[in-house]
């Protein structure tokens, strides 16, 4: 039968080239997150930004779970029921690694934007971490080379200093944990349903929105009445940062990653991925001022040789 005059295109089987490109596009977009996120978070509390945000994700990505999806000819879609448990169960690791990055750059005692970038840059050594630990993968020594330059890159980039002991970057260090296994999940999560990138993109949102809603209403006193929401609304600058941070760098890299995943290894996009604080040192430069050491040029230009 034809498909319906409205259902979710599936999407071809791209090349590793371009995989490689969503990637890179992908880190350079979600580069710019870290300093919108801590000018966000300097107007509107952590619990109502965040979940303004993935509201604002999930919201954009909801009809491509409730439109039917097309197939080719001959060919069943794949059912709903365990693709949604596939991307409810990435999106809940991611979930929590969007909360814990927006804590660890809110308060007292937090990370600096660029700070932040290096420490998220450390899921290229989880996701090879969990390859050997549950899948027996052990890791080549090109890859092995390839990710100790790059976290040396990273180090470097950043001044070699970490964030301070506090308790938000407590939550700055959850970051690459949870990112590192909501890569590795994906990945096994594209290899069952190739194919199916949007309704996969849509469920992680909705998990992702959810972890936000939840963190919401269980921190003390952050619910905002209505009144509040609607004057951020009405606030441009806070608007468009929402906007930003919500459609284009969570539902637009979600999608990028998940669509990468299909021709990539998770080992393979972490790395890639770390070019990521190259871009969040380039915009915290730019929006706030947070200046890049000497060395790191050195820093830079060995995650570049890294990803070669």
């Amino acid at each position: 039968p034809p498909p319906p005059p409205f259902s979710i295109p599936a999407f071809p089987a791209i090349s590793k080239g371009t995989g490689r490109f969503l990637v890179l596009l992908s880190a350079a977009l979600y580069g710019t997150n870290f300093a919108a996120v801590k000018l966000l978070d300097a107007a509107v509390p952590v619990g109502p930004a965040t979940s303004l945000r993935f509201a604002m994700a999930a919201l954009v990505m909801l009809p491509f779970l409730l439109l039917p999806p097309s197939s080719p000819a001959g060919e069943k879609p794949a059912p709903l029921l365990p693709l949604l448990s596939a991307g409810f169960s990435v999106g809940l690791w991611n979930g929590l690694g969007y909360l814990s990055q927006a804590i660890g750059l809110s308060g007292a005692g937090s990370s600096s934007a660029s700070s932040s970038a290096f420490v998220c840059s450390l899921a290229a050594v989880v996701v090879p971490l969990l390859d050997f630990a549950f899948d027996g993968k052990a890791p080549t020594r090109k890859s092995l080379l390839a990710c100790a330059v790059a976290l040396g890159g990273v180090s470097l980039l950043e001044g070699g200093a970490p964030p301070p002991p506090t308790s938000a970057a407590l939550f700055t260090y959850l970051q690459p944990l949870c990112f590192g296994v909501g890569f590795w999940r994906m990945e096994k999560a594209m290899a069952a349903f190739p194919g199916d990138a949007l309704r996969l993109t849509a469920a992680q949102l909705q998990a992702v929105a959810a972890v936000a809603a939840g963190y919401l209403l269980l921190g003390p006193g952050q619910v905002p009445g209505a009144e509040q929401v609607l004057e951020w609304l009405q606030t441009p600058p806070l608007l468009a940062a929402l906007l930003w941070t919500g459609v284009v760098t969570t539902a637009g890299t979600v999608l990028l990653e998940t669509l990468s995943l299909s021709s990539l290894s998770a080992s393979e996009a972490t790395l890639l991925f770390s070019t990521e604080p190259l871009w969040g040192s380039a915009v915290a430069f730019a929006a706030m001022g947070e200046v890049l050491a000497p060395q790191g040029f050195g820093g830079a230009a060995m995650i570049l040789a890294a990803c070669a």
